[in-house]
């Protein structure tokens, strides 16, 4: 009993004095475990910020229930036991009970997390515990700092961290979001939420976090936790977003929250904040973007420069989507479908030739709102978003809006086709439509292989298709041809037009390309649509031209451009070739010729006598060309001349004309067969049926006033019957309202699908007027002004020196006036009786004819003295005959007179 009482004694006495003297911490009422820290001080004393001592409290501490009120009295830095703070730390609230977390001070009201730990601890990633905090941070009012001491993790309750998380700053007051810890200057944002809650999308609320995210250092995982959406202050999302990464030290861009490695540019700029066209600046965001998932709205919120980290941008720009997950291809930032190539690669990279891969972008790309510049900076290869290149690739204007092509890039202006597919797209053989490219295309800088893959049908930008279109050669910079993809070594022709456009006759410029060619594989249709005048490569023409056939592969002949189906002789050689006696080889073709595309020259290298296979002669014999020139039409392989008649035609014969000469309208012979064209009659009188002929298009007069109850349609007084009505509103004999389908022009009504009409407007309105003009000039309040009578199209209305086209008969001068074929206009010579020319290289020497009126169809000789051999012929019979009268006479006269 003895030893017992003792042994209680002993163990009481020995407990009594640890409890009195072993805290160092003086005024400490309950020392850490380690003695390091006091967990609470006596009364009357408070802790201090590391919790290293206990100092008498601030007297007065309006705050019910507060140990610890800050200096200004108006927050409270440490609640009583029992109390925990309010989201302001303005009031002390009774703490919920049993809280299960170890050293938390103020649990979540499920009890999940920690909101508050008790000094000396701070919370873990999650907020699921409370860990002893660093000692001596050396950062002022940082509750956690950083494992280096570098940074500040949390700030204490009524600070915030600076932008560089090296310092914590006085809290603004009275932060209108709820749960937000750092509001913005202006108090519209949250800059950083409380723990346990992550940023809305806009910034501007503060929602409860996912739990349990399992990416080290993150702050705001993805929905289904596989991605992170924001790291923690001190860390950046890794390439997948996959990890969070410590971030590189002291960024140099004001407002980046991510730099580069070499701190050139930001990869991610702060909440509220825009990266710049360069990535090297952080601009203010433009606020209430409506894309959801959208971090960077263009300027009328319209599209999305930048989606959010785990989202990537629709078509049109105008949607974030979530990201293919685990995408492959380093630095990318959106892949295909089939993670095989990069639609997009993160800022500050480009995409390889091939799109597999993303390397780092040239510096300093001088073309606005290039996203990819060339190795030389002297062309753009890939846009911004929004953005399309222009024809020669040295500019980025804005995109036209609402391309209805999916997967195009960059529509035409009238959205019909497509002159840019998205990378990994490839146009279709009318560029209407965008197909998935064929994959691996071996032949390099190629855009678009072939099916086989044999062959390129599309070079990238910046280059140009070999001879046999098996090789991307870099382009010949600065073509002067408008609208050419690949000129000629002495950029005086085109070698390939770009998409929509076709080649003229002498390959000297590139024109729209007539739209819906029938035929399949065929590039460049005649104007009826019914022959191929050049296939797309790797086809060729059918004995007729009525079809595109495969080409024979790998041709033995050298220099054939097409084989024949056994390969054993060339149907056509290539530019520069021809043929020999028996077709089985290609040679150069005879230097001295000097006219372009003739297989065989005459003896005196005049005329013609045979075109290279694919080239028509023309009637006069002086031309090869890949198409029959106005006034001819195709027979065979070679150009007859039209009708008389005529200034255009469909084949042989009076009722075939397409077109008239001035001083004619064409009546069509079958309403359902326009294309095969009618008849050229006189153009319109005043008289019985028309009171005023008004309008003149192209030297021929129309009706713009009938009388009677008629009005004009397509230039002819007509009856508006109600079954056939095109005019809805007429007044004295005139038309001032057309019916759609229809445009008006002087007082009628006119189609767009035959003449007169087709050479004024190529688009109505649906309202009866029209939007877009044939002649090149721009509609007036949807109507078209003309140009001068001798112009077909023109840069200026009204103005004889200002055409771009000539009409059948005329020629286009150096002063842009449109001369007849047989004027001659400074060092360009006419040629009598010539219905059908273009001026010659240069614009000096003779017009190149090709329809003569006088029957002479080989062109005519011109003697020294100016006469034609025909002129010196008629006068030689004229002499003849005066001659021989005179002779007769003085015979009679004499022989008669003898008699008498």
């Amino acid at each position: 009993m003895l030893v017992g009482f003792l042994l209680v004694f002993t163990v009481t006495q020995a407990h009594r004095t640890s409890v009195s003297t072993d805290c160092p911490i003086e005024n400490c009422q309950t020392c850490s475990s380690d003695k390091a820290t006091c967990e609470a001080c006596k009364p009357g004393f408070v802790a201090s910020g590391d919790n290293r001592a206990c100092n008498p409290a601030p007297a007065d501490c309006p705050i019910e229930n507060c140990q610890t009120c800050s200096s200004d009295k108006a927050t409270c830095e440490a609640c009583k036991p029992g109390f925990v703070a309010s989201g302001d730390n303005r009031a002390c609230n009774p703490a919920p009970a049993d809280c299960p977390i170890e050293n938390c001070q103020t649990c979540s009201s499920d009890k999940a997390t920690c909101e508050a730990c008790k000094p000396g601890f701070v919370a873990s990633g999650d907020n699921r515990a409370c860990n002893p905090a660093p000692a001596d941070c050396p950062i002022e009012n940082c509750q956690t700092c950083s494992s280096d001491k570098a940074t500040c993790e949390a700030c204490k309750p009524g600070f915030v961290a600076s932008g560089d998380n090296r310092a914590c700053n006085p809290a603004p007051a009275d932060c209108p979001i709820e749960n937000c810890q750092t509001c913005s200057s202006d108090k519209a944002t949250c800059e950083a939420c409380k723990p346990g809650f992550v940023a809305s999308g806009d910034n501007r609320a503060c929602n409860p976090a996912p739990a349990d995210c399992p990416i080290e250092n993150c702050q705001t995982c993805s929905s289904d936790k596989a991605t992170c959406e924001a790291c923690k202050p001190g860390f950046v999302a890794s390439g997948d977003n996959r990890a969070c990464n410590p971030a590189p030290a002291d960024c140099p861009i004001e407002n980046c929250q991510t730099c580069s490695s070499d701190k050139a540019t930001c990869e991610a700029c702060k909440p509220g904040f825009v990266a710049s066209g360069d990535n090297r600046a952080c601009n203010p965001a433009p606020a209430d973007c409506p894309i959801e998932n959208c971090q960077t709205c263009s300027s009328d919120k319209a599209t999305c420069e930048a989606c959010k980290p785990g989202f990537v941008a629709s078509g049109d720009n105008r949607a974030c989507n979530p990201a293919p997950a685990d995408c492959p291809i380093e630095n990318c930032q959106t892949c295909s479908s089939d993670k095989a190539t990069c639609e997009a690669c993160k800022p500050g990279f480009v995409a390889s030739g091939d799109n597999r891969a993303c390397n780092p972008a040239p510096a300093d790309c001088p073309i606005e709102n290039c996203q990819t510049c060339s190795s030389d900076k002297a062309t753009c290869e890939a846009c911004k978003p929004g953005f399309v290149a222009s024809g020669d690739n040295r500019a980025c204007n804005p995109a036209p809006a609402d391309c209805p092509i999916e997967n195009c890039q960059t529509c035409s202006s009238d959205k019909a086709t497509c002159e840019a597919c998205k990378p990994g797209f490839v146009a279709s053989g009318d560029n209407r439509a965008c197909n998935p490219a064929p994959a691996d295309c071996p032949i390099e800088n190629c855009q678009t292989c072939s099916s086989d893959k044999a062959t390129c049908e599309a070079c990238k930008p910046g280059f140009v298709a070999s001879g046999d279109n098996r090789a991307c050669n870099p382009a010949p910079a600065d073509c002067p041809i408008e609208n050419c993809q690949t000129c000629s070594s002495d950029k005086a022709t085109c070698e390939a037009c770009k998409p929509g456009f076709v080649a003229s006759g002498d390959n000297r410029a590139c024109n729209p390309a007539p739209a819906d060619c029938p035929i399949e594989n065929c590039q460049t249709c005649s104007s009826d649509k019914a022959t191929c005048e050049a296939c797309k490569p790797g086809f060729v023409a059918s004995g007729d031209n009525r079809a595109c056939n495969p080409a024979p592969a790998d041709c033995p002949i050298e220099n054939c451009q097409t084989c024949s189906s056994d390969k054993a002789t060339c149907e056509a050689c290539k530019p520069g070739f021809v043929a020999s006696g028996d077709n089985r080889a290609c040679n150069p073709a005879p230097a001295d010729c000097p006219i372009e595309n003739c297989q065989t020259c005459s003896s005196d290298k005049q005329t013609c006598e045979a075109c290279e296979p694919g080239k028509h002669l023309t009637p006069t014999k002086k031309a090869c060309l890949d198409a029959c020139p106005v006034g001819t039409y195709l027979s065979g392989q070679t150009c007859a001349p039209c009708d008389p008649s005529c200034a255009e035609c469909s084949g042989a014969g009076a009722s075939k004309c397409t077109a008239c000469p001035a001083g004619k309208m064409l009546r069509y012979a079958d309403e359902s067969k326009l294309n095969e064209g009618g008849t050229c009659v006189e153009q319109c009188v005043e008289g019985p049926e028309c009171e005023t002929c008004g309008l003149t298009i192209g030297g021929t007069k129309y009706c713009s006033k009938c009388k009677g109850s008629n009005v004009p349609l397509n230039g002819v007084c007509t009856s508006n019957a109600a079954r056939t009505l095109f005019c809805t509103t007429a007044a004295n004999g005139a038309c001032t309202v057309c019916a759609a389908g229809y445009f008006i022009q002087e007082g009628g009504c006119y189609k767009t699908d035959r003449l007169p009409g087709k050479s004024i407007c190529t688009t109505p309105t649906g309202d009866g007027k029209c939007q877009t003009c044939a002649n090149g000039l721009t509609a007036v309040s949807n109507m078209c002004p003309l140009c001068d009578s001798t112009c077909a199209t023109c840069t200026v209305a009204n103005q004889p020196d200002k055409c771009s086209a000539c009409p059948p008969g005329r020629y286009l001068d150096a002063s842009k006036a449109c001369k007849l074929c047989t004027e001659t206009s400074g060092s360009i010579q006419g040629v009598a009786n010539c219905a059908s020319c273009d001026p010659p290289t240069g614009n000096s020497g003779s017009v190149i004819c090709y329809v003569k009126t006088d029957g002479t169809d080989n062109g005519g000789s011109v003697n020294k003295s100016g006469l034609s051999t025909g002129a010196i012929a008629g006068i030689s019979v004229a002499v003849i005959v005066v001659v021989g009268g005179l002779v007769g006479f003085l015979c009679w006269w004499f022989l008669c007179r003898g008699k008498a």
